[in-house]
């Protein structure tokens, strides 16, 4: 049997349950926030969640493989590999702010086919399949068919992360293009394309379980997400990615990388 044959929706729905407890108990609290050797924070929360989850696909799918934040790369020779982010913005968990989420993804050669975004503290769970339908608490999601570029919303996490020359330019035609550009909002931003109210999202430099679960997810609501030189986005992703909420409006996002 193919695996997205079986019920998969629930052991992810059964994952994203027990991230949310967990989260949901350690939210608003004193909490202890440590730095990483890369400098970005990391919680109690976040290992908690990830050593469940890793339990959780330890038990049911022993023979796959396990990549999570926090404690790397569980390799098990096997096709698919489940890709796990926590509390994705961290910072935002740690600063009571309410955009943070748990991103899950189930790949197959290193390619996403089926991915979990679930936002706690709004009770908005997005779950999709590979060529399936992306649905937000049980109810089918539409990307916007806005095609004009002047009247695009776009939004990035922040300029800070856009380093260098070239990349700051980047940022400078996104802004010059859209109809207005919006910092923050976290992965939230990625799933306002699947709920029709954002246009395009940028991001750049960062990690694979900062952006596989959102494929399915993008793509499903009828959307388009891609590396910036356009090629799909796998486990392997150099971290520069666009997502857009039609075609017309990917493309001429795209060229904002090449100019």
């Amino acid at each position: 049997m193919k695996i997205l044959d079986k019920d998969i929706e629930k052991d992810f729905f059964q994952m994203a349950d027990a991230a949310k407890e967990i989260s949901m108990r350690y939210f608003r609290q004193p909490l202890e926030v440590y730095d990483k050797p890369d400098l970005s924070p990391v919680t109690q929360a976040d290992m908690q969640i990830e050593a469940w989850l890793s339990s959780y696909v330890k038990a049911n799918f022993p023979e796959h493989n396990f990549f999570g934040e926090e404690f790397g790369f569980i390799d098990n020779g096997s096709e698919y590999t489940w890709v796990v982010d926590p509390i994705d913005r961290t910072k935002s968990f740690a600063a009571g702010m309410p955009t943070f989420a748990t991103l899950i993804a189930l790949l197959k050669n290193q390619q996403p086919i089926a991915g979990l975004v679930d936002f706690p503290v709004t009770n908005e769970r997005f779950f999709s399949k590979k060529l399936g339908k992306t649905f937000l608490n049980g109810k089918q999601c539409h990307a916007k068919q806005n095609r004009d570029p002047a009247k695009a919303i776009a939004f990035t996490t922040s300029p800070e992360k856009y380093i260098g020359e070239k990349q700051l330019q980047v940022l400078s035609r996104i802004r010059q293009r859209s109809s207005y550009l919006r910092y923050c909002y976290d992965s939230y931003a990625f799933a306002g394309i699947a709920l029709g109210t954002v246009d395009v999202v940028v991001e750049c430099n960062i990690k694979p379980y900062d952006c596989l679960a959102l494929v399915p997810i993008i793509e499903g609501a009828g959307g388009v997400i891609s590396n910036w030189d356009g090629s799909p986005i796998d486990l392997h992703t150099k971290g520069n990615i666009i997502a857009s909420s039609n075609m017309e409006i990917h493309r001429t996002f795209m060229e904002c990388f090449s100019e």
